[in-house]
């Protein structure tokens, strides 16, 4: 049995994509996710669709939480994500704008219920890309109103500009295609720049209404494909057994949602690590425990930590133990001496098969697969891991992987996202080349 672990999927449809392909180039039998379907990319609908389609089961993580619920100890940044991706997927966003483009109407605002703008002059309303053409000419689209206007630019532009973006009733941003931005105020100005506002009007398109359009046969269709992968949502768990002898879990055993396990943990959080690995047991066949390993997500980063009881400490106390007859021993009053030691993916490989020497026999481990969509470890593949059950005796035999994906068509999605609205920030597709 080979079986393809995902995790942190973050949204991020071209990620997701190109690690399908490269699991079904090496083979595996089934695939499970680990948590995070959604939350900070731009396409969750069509990756909780994937999840549907090709794991077993998926967790719940800390982000579909927050989308389903409440988001708990979110920054600003992640909850706008938040409310934005539940705009998508529960309040049935995504197929709304779907019907829209389907039918010609206007597009529904992608703004959250709690972001207020206020009316501007008809002028300078709305959000407006552009591109200079020949002649000194630029052509305006206006993503919310349908226009379009091609005419002569009135003040020079420093250099070729990427948008144009409203900033108040007599401001704009111009952002150029080399990072720089130039701030445009004053009413005079504004007026000067916004050429297209003599323009003759068009017509705007009808906004897509449900009273109107409920009965509508797309509209219906899309409902009840969007049902189901609501359900599948809610029905997701925190956790599951997987093989019968790891607890899957997205953030930690202790806490299966929102507790992060970092690398550094094996020299300053021992405690949380003994808390996590005395929380990894399983009942056998007999109904006794019995010490187990884990598998989670949540931090991004590939590799695993593991546990080691000092051989020489483990028979002095079987000893003791032994000599005093089955009582309980001085020894035993004490903890016994346990180390931890954190083995990662090494820089610039494109698989790791950890082996006896990494993962030494009769050790705990809780291994982390890393991030498909948001890789943290400095390194911007994605990655995931495939587990080879051990037959006959043999130990189970775990390969990590990492896998180049188009990473540009990721950012330009959340690009294209903010110019229309989104609440997303920049930080989200700038952090996505670095693996932070």
């Amino acid at each position: 049995m080979r079986i393809a672990i995902v995790s942190d999927i973050h949204a991020n449809l071209a990620a997701f994509e190109a690690v399908l392909r490269h699991a079904k180039s090496v083979g595996f039998d089934k695939m499970v996710c680990l948590g995070d379907v959604i939350g900070y990319g731009p396409d969750p609908v069509e990756c909780i669709d994937l999840v549907r389609e090709h794991c077993e089961w998926s967790l719940l993580g800390n982000h579909d939480f927050a989308a389903l619920y409440e988001p708990t100890n979110f920054n600003a940044a992640a909850r706008d994500a938040v409310f934005w991706t539940r705009a998508q997927t529960v309040d049935q966003g995504w197929i709304r704008r779907k019907f829209a483009e389907a039918r010609g109407l206007a597009i529904p605002s992608q703004r959250t219920s709690s972001t207020k703008s206020a009316s501007l002059p008809p002028c300078i309303v709305g959000l407006y890309r552009y591109e200079l053409a020949e002649g000194g000419n630029a052509i305006y689209r206006s993503h919310t109103a349908g226009t379009r206007f091609e005419g002569p630019t009135t003040i020079p532009l420093a250099h070729t500009a990427e948008a144009l973006i409203v900033d108040g009733f007599e401001a704009f941003v111009i952002r150029y295609v080399n990072g720089e931005v130039e701030h445009v105020a004053g009413a005079h100005e504004a007026a000067l720049f916004n050429t297209w506002a003599a323009a003759p009007r068009v017509a705007p398109k009808p906004q897509f209404d449900l009273k109107t359009h409920g009965e509508d046969p797309l509209w219906k269709e899309l409902l009840a494909q969007h049902l189901p992968r609501v359900d599948f949502m809610f029905s997701i768990s925190p956790r599951q057994i997987l093989l019968d002898r790891y607890i899957c879990v997205h953030a930690s055993p202790s806490r299966p949602v929102n507790e992060y396990l970092f690398p550094d943990d094996v020299t300053q959080g021992e405690k949380k690590l003994r808390r996590n690995f005395d929380a990894l047991s399983l009942r056998d066949a007999a109904g006794n425990p019995r010490r187990v390993s884990a598998i989670v997500g949540h931090t991004h980063c590939p590799g695993f930590i593991i546990e080691e009881v000092d051989e020489i400490d483990a028979k002095l106390r079987a000893a003791a133990e032994a000599q005093a007859g089955g009582s309980a021993s001085l020894l035993q009053e004490e903890e016994s001496k346990i180390n931890y030691d954190w083995m990662q993916f090494d820089a610039g490989l494109s698989e790791w098969a950890v082996s006896e020497r990494d993962m030494r026999p009769g050790s705990r481990f809780i291994l982390n697969p890393g991030s498909v969509g948001q890789p943290r470890d400095h390194d911007p593949r994605s990655s995931y891991v495939i587990l080879e059950e051990g037959t006959a005796g043999a130990p189970d035999r775990f390969t990590f992987h990492r896998v180049e994906y188009d990473i540009r068509r990721t950012q330009d999605r959340i690009k294209d996202l903010i110019l229309r609205g989104a609440p997303l920030k920049d930080w989200l597709w700038q952090r996505l080349e670095k693996g932070e």
